[in-house]
Parts: C-alpha cells; sequence; structure tokens
C-alpha cells in the first residue's frame, strides 16, 4: 500500500512554493558559516598565485634541454594532442617562439623569449 501525503502551503518551504524566487543572500540573521572558529585564521599575507598548467609547460620548454612530449604530458597530465595545442595555440599567442628539433629518434620542444 501506497501513502501519500500532501502538504498546506504553509508547511511547503518557500523556495519550493510556485513562484519562489532563489536568492544566493543569506536570510538577515542567518550566520555565515565561512567565518566559524575553525574558519583559518588571516595572516596578512596573500596567497600565492597559482601555477598553472601552460606555467608548468613554459617552465619545462625553458631547460636548456628542452622537453619530450612524453615530459610535456606527464608534467601537465594531458593527452598528446592537447599539449601539442597549447604549444601550438596558447603559447604562441602569448608570443614564445616554440622550437622542435629530433635528435637520437626523439623530438624535444623548446621556447624562447617572449617576443
Amino acid at each position: 500500500m501506497t501513502r501519500t501525503t500532501t502538504l498546506s502551503s504553509d508547511q511547503v518551504p518557500a523556495a519550493t512554493q510556485p513562484g519562489a524566487q532563489h536568492s544566493d543572500k543569506a536570510a538577515p540573521g542567518a550566520q555565515d558559516t565561512h567565518t566559524g572558529a575553525d574558519a583559518p585564521a588571516r595572516t596578512g599575507q596573500e596567497t600565492p598565485l597559482r601555477v598553472t598548467r601552460l606555467d608548468q609547460l613554459v617552465t619545462l620548454l625553458r631547460r636548456p634541454q628542452g622537453a619530450t612530449l612524453a615530459e610535456l604530458c606527464e608534467a601537465t597530465r594531458w593527452q598528446a594532442h592537447s599539449v601539442r595545442g597549447a604549444l601550438a595555440g596558447a603559447l604562441k599567442r602569448k608570443g614564445h617562439a616554440i622550437a622542435a628539433a629530433t635528435a637520437d629518434g626523439t623530438r624535444r620542444y623548446r621556447i624562447g623569449d617572449p617576443a
């Protein structure tokens, strides 16, 4: 046997009533859960900028020996076609000159200074 319960309009939360508008703002008097006792204390130090995957590529490509495609894939956790796309697209748009050379059957990519 299935039991169905019907709620009157005063029992239904306001957000689920027809025509109710959702708001990201907290209700007046609501506690801010982000500033409790367990929140990290502010030390006055700025948080360091995060290192992007493109930054990782640039760092590897600036090494004197450059980097192989496998090294670039491992560092960024991208697939080979994504790394090649970043080399040909994003890094070139930023003005980096990408050079590739094959030695001993291994292609190594290098980067010059931004133009």
